[in-house]
């Protein structure tokens, strides 16, 4: 979660933002990101010990 947030606020610097709903925009589809990613990882056929 560290380096999701980290990232998140490094990409969010780097955008020119003049209003709220940019950066809520930014970091809504951050998170839809990483709900992808933890899915994709939670997979049962992913995982060793199963």
């Amino acid at each position: 979660m560290l380096v999701i947030g980290s990232i998140s606020s490094g990409l969010a610097s780097l955008v020119r933002i003049d209003s709220g709903f940019q950066i809520a925009a930014i970091f809504g589809c951050l998170l839809g990101i990483e709900v992808l990613a933890l899915q994709l990882l939670n997979n049962p056929r992913m995982t060793a010990l199963s």
